[in-house]
């Protein structure tokens, strides 16, 4: 792929200082999780439950998306309601 290592610079630039380590091999099977849960909290969605057998977010990650969408100046739902989802 000619931009792949163009993507993976911009990463270790811009997404690692925030702790998102996206090509994380722990994390990647939650990747699909943590889209979702930003859509919700970015009020795209109206909630960031999956079907089962896919798990629920876990708080730790609903607060570390929250932070950084905040951080990005992007707007998100109101903080009272993240706690109403883990």
């Amino acid at each position: 792929m000619k931009y792949l290592g163009a993507l993976k610079n911009i990463a270790r630039t811009y997404l690692l200082p925030y702790g998102l380590d996206i090509w994380s091999s722990e994390k990647k099977g939650r990747l699909h999780i943590c889209y979702k849960t930003a859509a919700w909290l970015r009020g795209l969605i109206p909630s960031p439950f999956m079907r089962a057998p896919m798990p629920k977010p876990q708080q730790v990650e609903i607060d570390t998306i929250y932070r950084l969408l905040q951080q990005f100046r992007l707007s998100v739902i109101e903080l009272k309601e993240t706690r109403l989802a883990a």
